[in-house]
């Protein structure tokens, strides 16, 4: 069989994430722009080529000053790696 090619629909799949915090809270949140397409032979995915981009300046966790901090050189450094 020839291999197919998927891409994801953002509009229909998240890219979502749960951290602890201060071993007390979990900070919960999510990346709204990336991209991914997977190559494979359907029958045989142990082949796959997958290519994944997320634009970590899209960092959502609901607190404005929280995600410009992760945005910020202490952490994800956008300017520099923005995916």
């Amino acid at each position: 069989m020839t291999n197919t090619k998927w891409i994801v629909d953002p509009t229909h799949s998240a890219i979502e994430f749960s951290v602890k915090h201060m071993m007390i809270a979990k900070v919960k949140g999510s990346f709204n722009k990336f991209e991914a397409s997977i190559l494979a032979n359907p029958l045989d995915l142990t082949t796959a080529e997958i290519d994944f981009t997320v634009d970590v300046a899209s960092i959502d966790t609901r607190n404005a000053d929280r995600d410009n901090h992760l945005r910020s050189a202490d952490f994800f450094d956008v300017e520099k790696t923005p995916h």
